[in-house]
């Protein structure tokens, strides 16, 4: 946990993972959230990560999760660039059924 929360600054945030949608292609009878439809926004995304930036200038893990975020890849693709632009460490989770 020490590596995750609290770097140089107390209020460091070392990793984060960002929600591009809940949606998803598949059915699975674990799952039990509520699937909305929605996308992040791509200036929506843009403004946290300046925010996160503020708050984690050395660096950040940024992880795009969701329900399944690569049925948006182009705000994935999008949003994991202007990340990198700020901190070198992003990463994507998928189910891989795409």
């Amino acid at each position: 946990m020490q590596d995750l929360v609290g770097g140089k600054n107390k209020n460091e945030i070392r990793s984060i993972d960002l929600f591009v949608t809940e949606r998803c292609n598949m059915d699975c009878e674990y799952v039990f959230i509520l699937k909305a439809t929605a996308c992040f926004r791509l200036s929506r995304g843009k403004r946290f990560l300046d925010r996160m930036k503020v708050i984690s200038p050395d660096g950040l893990q940024v992880t795009f999760f969701g329900g399944e975020p690569l049925l948006f890849p182009q705000t994935v693709l999008d949003l994991a660039r202007y990340a990198r632009e700020l901190w070198p460490d992003i990463d994507g989770r998928s189910h891989g059924g795409l």
